[in-house]
């Protein structure tokens, strides 16, 4: 008896048949998946609007990387870069970034990708700056709460303090995911799971 075909993969989808514009789910080959808002400008997909991307950084194919969860990664699997908020033609402008190593970034970033001024970087220990950058580096006036949750007001330059005086009974407003889109503030949750 012959063998039997090798059982065959069903289609992909077309991004033809989908409309000029709305809210898919995306998930290209290498395993990285975006999920939200979509607009089509000259006849190319753009993410746009809201959305979350989920970038796989596994080294190897997504299929063989056990127990891939994005935000809790158990030792050893894949690792994955989220950045969840508003993307402006595939460029990602305002939200929050998860990098691999549990820290994270809330607030605007500029088309080349640096942070803006009173956005909020959260170190892996829990440590946070909130205040100025320059590039992706704290750079400027800011405050600069330690992991025991002590307050610090001062000056960076270059991710390195020039002076921090402590603050006591005060708490600086973290940057709010609450974002304009559209010249209307919304009440976008980034933590939401998209359904």
């Amino acid at each position: 008896m012959p063998p039997k075909p090798p059982k065959e993969a069903p289609p992909p989808e077309r991004l033809g048949d989908l409309p000029q514009q709305g809210s898919h789910k995306f998930i290209h080959q290498n395993g990285t998946i975006y999920e939200g808002e979509y607009s089509t400008f000259d006849g190319q997909f753009y993410r746009h609007g809201r959305g979350r991307l989920i970038e796989n950084l596994c080294v190897r194919d997504p299929d063989a990387c056990p127990g891939f969860d994005p935000v809790e990664p158990p030792p050893g699997a894949c690792r994955a870069q989220i950045f969840d908020g508003f993307w402006d033609k595939d460029i990602f402008v305002k939200g929050r970034v998860i990098y691999p190593d549990g820290s994270e970034y809330l607030g605007e970033i500029t088309p080349d990708g640096d942070y803006v001024d009173g956005g909020m970087y959260r170190f892996s220990c829990g440590s946070k700056w909130i205040g100025a950058f320059k590039g992706n580096e704290m750079h400027g006036p800011g405050y600069f709460v330690d992991t025991a949750g002590t307050v610090w007001k001062g000056e960076m330059k270059g991710n390195h303090a020039e002076s921090l005086i402590r603050v006591l009974d005060f708490s600086p407003q973290e940057p709010d995911p609450l974002l304009e889109k559209n010249g209307v503030e919304e009440n976008y949750d980034v933590n939401q799971d998209s359904a």
